[in-house]
């Protein structure tokens, strides 16, 4: 059965932006048998195995450890002298089993990935039920709404599957590794190892390499993947508004007018770079208390405030942004209706009394008395998508990144007053 509805007098009518060109299933339920949130399907594989992926990176790694623990202890065997050329106080296993950054860095990446892979797998439930439960009608009279609908999906999937997904991804990735091999990666100091025992030298190099350069260029290489994931879905949840009519119900018990699924999908789209937050501002707390590497509260600090938290918002924000306007017009729009309709009862009271019709005058009092239960202010006419409970998750998470500003001010401000 065709759904239409008409376009109401005061909407702009928007035109369709073309649609690109997809092999067009019979129904949407086909749609979203066939719906792709990655092109690859190595993205695909490693998002959905991401535990396995996680547990046999650090089993490589602990590997090595025991390897260049053995392989130390044996120069050292052989060559009582050499613990005075490369002092080195504990050893590569223990650091691996007991580095808090190092442990902390695994959870952040094993709960990121685990929170992306459910907001990922809740897409087609929010996109659908936003139909079934017809949140959203034509903007088009006489149009039908499933094909308006398949269409604007399909431009959806064209975009998430687009070649400049590599744009964004590699900038990310070369920023990374830029910044890793300047702060972090300097080759001549492996290269000294190398001269003094080979065996040794080499796999100390595999060890550093796997677990810095190579760890850093995938987990910015994921990182930049669910970045235009976020992004490109952000920027359909945003159109909507523009594309669709929404149908808000100012009295709906979820105080968000109907609309509370579009919040709960975009905080979950935004709980990810929440996480990360949290995991940056720890390190950064963390190195400043145990004043273990100077640089980390630092670089912490500066990748937490001037990219994750910004992002962290806008992903939460700007998609609804356009959803808030109608829901503000529509607000406003009600309490013009409000009171015309308010001062027609008080007009009718005074005349009723001029006329010295108090029967009249006293069933307009009470139509009046009626009208109040339906003021904006009772009935909570909303202007967001979400509640206070979602917006209290939101920035509940930020606790822990503003503490860690504050710890890496204190230490300049600190050294400034002993001078």
């Amino acid at each position: 059965m065709t759904q239409s509805s008409p376009q109401p007098a005061d909407d702009t009518v928007l035109a369709l932006p073309a649609s690109p060109p997809v092999s067009a299933p019979a129904t949407l339920a086909d749609f979203w048998s066939r719906f792709h949130v990655f092109p690859l399907n190595f993205d695909d594989y490693f998002f959905n195995h991401w535990s396995f992926y996680t547990i046999g990176y650090y089993f490589v790694v602990v590997l090595l450890a025991i390897i260049l623990d053995l392989r130390y202890s044996s120069i050292v065997y052989h060559d009582p002298t050499f613990y005075l050329h490369f002092y080195f106080p504990y050893t590569y296993t223990k650091g691996i089993l007991t580095d808090w950054r190092y442990i902390l860095d695994v959870i952040g990446i094993s709960l990121t990935g685990l929170t992306f892979n459910q907001w990922r797998h809740r897409i087609p439930g929010t996109f659908q039920t936003l139909l079934n439960k017809e949140r959203i009608a034509s903007n088009h009279q006489g149009t039908d709404l499933h094909q308006e609908y398949y269409q604007f999906l399909g431009r959806y999937q064209h975009l998430l599957l687009s070649n400049k997904r590599y744009i964004v991804i590699g900038s990310i990735v070369a920023v990374c590794m830029i910044a890793t091999l300047i702060l972090v990666w300097p080759i001549e100091y492996y290269i000294s190892y190398l001269r003094f025992d080979p065996l040794y030298g080499s796999v100390r190099f595999l060890y550093y390499l796997i677990n810095t350069p190579l760890a850093i260029l995938l987990e910015a290489y994921f990182f930049g993947v669910g970045c235009w994931t976020i992004a490109v879905t952000g920027i359909y949840i945003k159109r909507l508004a523009m594309q669709f009519h929404l149908h808000i119900i100012p009295g709906h018990p979820d105080n968000c007018g109907g609309l509370k699924v579009l919040g709960d999908f975009c905080f979950g789209m935004a709980f990810p770079l929440l996480i990360d937050a949290m995991v940056l501002g720890i390190l950064g707390i963390g190195g400043f208390i145990l004043n273990d590497i100077y640089f980390l509260p630092i670089i912490a600090n500066v990748f937490l405030f001037l990219f994750v938290l910004p992002l962290a918002a806008f992903t939460f924000f700007v998609p609804l942004w356009n959803i808030h306007q109608k829901m503000v017009e529509r607000r406003e729009e009600y309490e013009d209706q409000f009171a015309e309709r308010q001062a027609q009862l008080q007009q009718r009271i005074q005349s009723s009394l001029d006329k010295n019709d108090m029967e009249d005058a006293k069933a307009a009092r009470e139509e009046l008395e009626i009208l109040q239960v339906l003021h904006p202010d009772k009935i909570r006419y909303p202007l967001w998508p979400f509640d206070r409970p979602i917006l209290l998750k939101f920035l509940t998470p930020q606790i822990i990144p503003l503490l860690s500003l504050l710890s890496g001010l204190v230490g300049p401000i600190a050294g400034a007053l002993k001078r």
